[in-house]
C-alpha cells in the first residue's frame, strides 16, 4: 500500500479523534511519528509504517484494523 495513503489515513483518524501527533507518539508507543514519516518521504520513499505500528495506532485510537483499511481513496 502507498505510504502517502497510509499516512493520510492516520492523519484523518487523528483529526476525527482530536489527537495530536505528540499525543499519538507518546501514547501509542510507536517510535516513529507521523511527522517523521512525512519528513523523510524523499529519503525513505519505499518505507511505510509497519503493520505493527499501524496496529498500535489503531489500538490507541480505538479503531479496528478493518476500519483503518476501509476507506475510499
Amino acid at each position: 500500500m502507498d505510504k502517502k495513503v497510509i499516512v493520510a489515513r492516520i492523519e484523518e483518524l487523528m483529526l476525527e479523534k482530536g489527537i495530536s501527533v505528540y499525543q499519538l507518539k507518546e501514547n501509542a508507543e510507536i517510535s516513529t511519528t507521523i511527522y517523521q514519516w512525512k519528513k523523510n518521504a524523499k529519503r525513505d520513499e519505499t518505507r511505510t509504517p509497519s503493520l505493527r505500528s499501524i496496529e498500535k495506532i489503531c489500538d490507541y485510537l480505538g479503531v479496528s484494523l478493518a476500519y483503518f483499511f476501509s476507506f475510499s481513496k
